[in-house]
């Protein structure tokens, strides 16, 4: 009688223990608890199987600042072909559009995603996108598309955005948009051959729809499925200033001075190039 007692006792235990392990175990907070996938949750205490990844392939470009061979520096003092000195103090541009084209000229994939370049930018995630098999060409926009500057309200952009307000400015107004292209320095102004805080400052920016420059650069690489894509994207800074006279013609701001705003708009197309 006592074995049968007991035995009903340990029967009760390891049932109770049962119905408390199942009562905690639903409690458990249920997600995706895989740190590699896109819908990770941090709080998850027991994966429900809903783990999604991103498919494609990560699209990185590396932004090397360049002055014809050498690197560019803000430090460096540079000479126009009439032969003034200068120094560059900021170029800011937006580079966006991107398409990405096999060897048919068919798209393969393409991305929403813009960038604000600055001087100390060094590279761009543009995240995934589908691209396996031959990529040909990427196509980019230096500049915003036409629907975007003029339609976009910065004030309204999130923190971080490159459409979002900018210290120094990346927008005009609403009737004249964005500014594409941003290049500001100083000039020997009174040709003493020294560049100091005695010397003028030069400052050109392009804006409306007519300034956007188209690129295509060659890539040529075959992928794989989530095989990486990494390309190097050089500025030359040499070739802003070909057929320029700064010591005279300085200063634009698209409309108030467009022969010269044409000429950087021209120059604009050697500018970028890919490695």
């Amino acid at each position: 009688m006592k074995k049968q007692l007991n035995n009903l006792r340990i029967l009760g235990v390891s049932a109770l223990t049962l119905t408390l392990a199942m009562t905690l175990d639903s409690c458990k907070k249920e997600g995706c608890m895989d740190q590699n996938a896109v819908n990770y949750n941090h709080d998850a205490q027991k994966d429900d199987g809903s783990c999604t990844y991103d498919e494609g392939n990560q699209v990185t470009v590396n932004v090397n600042h360049m002055f014809g061979t050498d690197a560019m520096s803000t430090d460096s003092i540079y000479v126009d072909p009439q032969g003034t000195k200068y120094k560059f103090t900021r170029c800011d541009f937006y580079l966006s559009n991107f398409k990405f084209m096999d060897d048919n000229m068919n798209m393969m994939g393409m991305t929403d995603t813009m960038f604000l370049i600055k001087l100390g930018t060094t590279s761009l995630n543009m995240g995934k996108v589908d691209l396996t098999g031959h990529v040909h060409t990427m196509d980019a926009i230096l500049g915003l598309d036409s629907l975007t500057s003029y339609t976009v309200d910065p004030t309204l952009m999130p923190a971080g955005h490159p459409l979002a307000p900018q210290v120094p400015a990346m927008y005009w107004t609403w009737a004249s948009g964005y500014i594409y292209f941003a290049l500001e320095g100083v000039y020997d102004s009174n040709n003493d051959q020294v560049i100091d805080g005695s010397d003028q400052t030069f400052a050109m920016h392009l804006g409306t729809y007519n300034f956007a420059v188209n690129n295509q650069f060659m890539i040529h690489q075959t992928l794989t499925a989530n095989q990486d894509l990494n390309i190097n994207l050089n500025l030359d800074y040499s070739q802003l200033f070909v057929g320029f006279d700064l010591a005279n013609d300085n200063t634009t701001h698209t409309m108030d001075n467009m022969p010269l705003a044409n000429a950087l708009k021209n120059n604009l197309a050697n500018f970028l190039s890919v490695n």
